[in-house]
């Protein structure tokens, strides 16, 4: 089914293992003094009775990491090519907290934040905007607090920083066709990781709606039809357009609540109402209440 998105102004959390291999029993020594350890990544899949995983979603198209001793960043990692023992990092100590950050080579600029010196905080605050395609970018972090000197194996959760949305239909006597959905309020930018503040939208983020077309109605479901970064709920509806009995129909309502970084929202829509809920998968996805939208 193809499917076209319009944007008038796009996998949730996969777990990932991060252990460190080496050859003997350590890091490997390098001139002046310093230690190559080898990360490898390897993708778990979601819990429950089925995998949430979508294709493609698991997908990581390059690699890069940054340490941060003391609240400051103080090295980078760029490029970083994955061979049969992972990915190697040259390390002067093992102290710090480490963070990997998957298919953001375009976005960010981990020398510029070396130079500067940023904080942990603002590296936080790092505003991820819309990708070449207009759609957001399926970026995922993760971090590690490196603690040494004799521990070379840690595991991380590679958190990604977008939701999903997912539609599901329900028909009766008389089939639902659903042909459109438009999100209004959307934010244009999301931050690298969630502030200590909480969730939150980075500033001059704009907002615009997001409508998706579909070539062919939906009349059971669509997995993925939407993703958005995390961002503050400022007064989004969700608008959908359906046919039913021949009929077209709109119906519209609010979505309660912020939206959340590794959640997947759950739309279902019958002949006269609209559901809105969270699929809160266990570990791998932030819990929220269930919201229900009436038309």
């Amino acid at each position: 089914m193809k499917i076209k998105t319009i944007v008038t102004s796009v996998a949730i959390s996969t777990s990932v293992i991060l252990s460190s291999c080496t050859k003997g029993d350590g890091p490997i020594d390098v001139p002046g003094g310093s230690k190559v350890a080898y990360v490898k990544t390897t993708p778990v899949s979601f819990a429950g009775e089925s995998s949430l995983d979508l294709e493609g979603e698991n997908e990581i198209k390059d690699m890069q990491a940054c340490l941060f001793q003391g609240g400051i960043m103080t090295q980078v990692y760029e490029d970083l090519t994955s061979t049969d023992a992972g990915y190697g990092l040259q390390v002067d100590r093992l102290e710090g907290r480490l963070y990997m950050l998957a298919n953001l080579s375009e976005k960010i600029d981990l020398n510029t934040m070396l130079i500067s010196s940023t904080s942990e905080e603002d590296f936080f605050k790092t505003a991820i905007d819309m990708g070449s395609d207009g759609n957001t970018v399926n970026f995922f972090t993760g971090v590690v607090e490196l603690s040494g000197p004799d521990t070379y194996s840690y595991t991380a959760g590679m958190e990604r920083g977008v939701a999903r949305f997912d539609l599901a239909v329900t028909s009766g006597s008389q089939p639902v066709k659903v042909k459109k959905i438009e999100v209004t309020n959307v934010a244009q930018k999301g931050y690298l990781r969630t502030p200590s503040e909480g969730v939150s939208t980075p500033d001059a983020a704009g907002s615009s709606s997001v409508t998706v077309e579909f070539d062919e109605p939906v009349t059971e479901a669509s997995k993925g039809f939407l993703y958005l970064y995390e961002q503050k709920n400022s007064g989004m509806q969700v608008i959908v357009t359906v046919e039913a009995a021949g009929q077209e129909k709109t119906l519209t309502k609010s979505i309660s609540g912020d939206i959340s970084r590794n959640t997947v929202y759950a739309i279902k829509v019958n002949k006269s109402n609209i559901d809105l809920y969270i699929n809160a998968n266990i570990e791998e996805w932030e819990s929220g209440a269930d919201t229900e939208i009436e038309a």
